[in-house]
């Protein structure tokens, strides 16, 4: 009974802290209003990845459509695609899809928009569970699990992501529940759950196909079971039935390429390789030119149309992706997130006793494939939001650092001040904005402005300064009795209470931080 009575309250927790950050406004938007300041600059849809996923779920279940009419084309752009003479998503529908019954259900009380981005923040309550599911299955007991858990969402940028309306989330869902399938079972099941969630994350985000891939190898590298009979002969057995639960895969993926089909013209062809309208005149199209900077009417569409998904990566990029997304201050994890590296440290501690190469390669692969991409920076964006399934794979770990450093008061107190920092940081981004230009172009928008163009977190405390919020439950109910940062305060002082206090009991009370007993030891 006690510990249902902690996870209930620690689950309550966590869905009053987003209740109280989620982005929006009061009100069902609508053709006539949606391209109003209150809704786009100074309210929900500050960024282009906001207004392409919500246009969809609004589409569909206002106009019964996956293409758009001539005021939601409006609303999406810049990053609105065309094919056919019609207006469609340039983005992968399964966000859109997933949100309607939050938006249905918002809508019936006036708050379509609340609803819709609730269902991000309910996929990030269910990741924190997920990673103190996760990290208890490799060893770790319940509390520095829970912490763990906590580390992921609020000391991360995986904070700002939660409030509105991005795929990230749901990403990090399919693979957290991946993960936690292959650890959980050995038949079959968690074949055939692996395989529909690998199907589902394609229709999430293109990535996902590389991102949950390693899931997916190790979940099949279970059709064969090598067994030494003797100190000569090694038995290989194949389980003919396995191969079946691959079937898994084919109702998400069907639903992909219909959707493919019906947007742009062929089951194969990707939303990013489509011509992207950055402007409409009137009710004309204009296009966005790459190699010669410069927009293009419709009539000029040509080498647009012959765009490849293979392009939006370049081995070339490694080196500069690595920084931006590591050192840089504008995007860095040293600067936005410095504690979730002590998974990285937790990571090393475990390879020792226990096979965790699945961990190892789906960090690989996430900071491998964005530092490839043309834009490792994520566009205006609050940290780099493209490690989020990174962040949430090392917080798994951070466990196990505790173990190893929980006697040493000095450096306890290191890791509580990274904690504290990383809050504080993330929690900015959460309450203000996650608009941030990268520094390159921040630079480039002090010319023309004539004034500085601040490009990292110091542009959040501006922002906070200048009584400037975007949580709904603020500019809706306390907007007229408190400040921002009063509210940033009673929203990020509780979490670093119980971060803090939660950490010093496990350090100095708790004897079996680690209990070695699921994951295969390394043999």
């Amino acid at each position: 009974m006690r510990s249902i009575i902690l996870n209930i309250l620690f689950i309550s927790f966590i869905a009053v802290v987003l209740a109280l950050t989620v982005r929006g406004n009061y009100g069902n938007p609508n053709e006539e209003n949606i391209n109003e300041d209150g809704w786009v600059e100074k309210g929900p849809f500050e960024l282009s990845p906001e207004r392409g996923r919500f246009a969809l779920t609004y589409s569909l279940v206002e106009d019964r459509s996956i293409k758009f009419s001539l005021p939601i084309a409006k609303f999406v752009t810049p990053d609105l695609g065309y094919k056919n003479g019609e207006f469609v998503s340039l983005f992968a529908p399964g966000v859109s899809f997933i949100s309607i019954p939050g938006y249905v259900v918002g809508k019936a009380f006036n708050a379509s928009q609340i609803g819709a981005f609730s269902t991000i923040a309910f996929f990030a309550l269910l990741n924190t569970l997920l990673v103190a599911k996760v990290a208890e299955k490799l060893g770790a007991n319940t509390l520095s699990a829970k912490i763990a858990s906590l580390i992921f969402l609020f000391a991360t940028p995986a904070f700002s992501y939660a409030t509105t309306m991005y795929q990230h989330h749901i990403s990090v869902f399919i693979i957290l529940l991946s993960l936690y399938s292959v650890i959980s079972h050995r038949d079959i099941i968690s074949l055939v759950i692996v395989s529909f969630l690998y199907s589902i994350g394609i229709s999430i985000d293109y990535p996902n196909a590389i991102l949950v891939a390693p899931i997916m190898i190790f979940a099949l590298g279970r059709l064969i079971k090598r067994q030494v009979v003797d100190k000569k002969i090694i038995q290989v057995n194949f389980n003919l039935l396995k191969p079946f639960a691959l079937i898994a895969v084919i109702p998400p993926l069907l639903f992909f390429l219909w959707f493919n089909k019906t947007s742009y013209g062929s089951a194969f062809r990707l939303s990013g390789t489509i011509p992207r309208v950055v402007e409409i005149e009137g009710d004309k199209p204009l296009f966005y030119r790459a190699s010669e900077e410069k927009n293009v009417s419709e009539n000029e569409l040509g080498e647009l149309e012959k765009k490849t998904a293979a392009g939006f990566f370049e081995t070339r990029n490694i080196i500069n992706g690595l920084y931006v997304h590591i050192f840089s201050l504008d995007r860095g994890i040293v600067f936005y997130a410095p504690v979730i590296l002590l998974g990285l440290m937790g990571m090393f501690i475990l390879t020792k006793k226990k096979n965790i190469t699945v961990f190892w390669a789906i960090v690989g692969v996430n900071i491998i494939i964005y530092s490839m991409w043309g834009d490792p920076w994520g566009g205006w964006a609050f940290g780099s939001r493209y490690l989020i399934p990174t962040y949430a794979v090392l917080s798994i770990f951070t466990p196990f650092v505790l173990s190893k450093l929980r006697k040493d008061i000095f450096l306890i107190s290191i890791v509580l001040v990274l904690i504290s920092y990383s809050v504080l940081v993330n929690s900015l981004g959460a309450l203000t904005t996650i608009a941030n230009p990268p520094e390159i172009e921040a630079q480039s928008l002090s010319e023309i402005s004539g004034r500085e163009e601040k490009f990292t977190f110091e542009r959040n405390i501006d922002l906070l300064l200048e009584n400037n919020s975007k949580s709904f439950v603020y500019n809706q109910f306390l907007k007229d009795s408190i400040y921002v940062w009063e509210y940033y305060y009673l929203v990020t002082l509780p979490i670093l209470l119980g971060l803090i206090l939660s950490v010093s009991y496990l350090t100095l009370f708790q004897k079996n931080v680690i209990k070695f007993k699921y994951w295969e030891e390394k043999k």
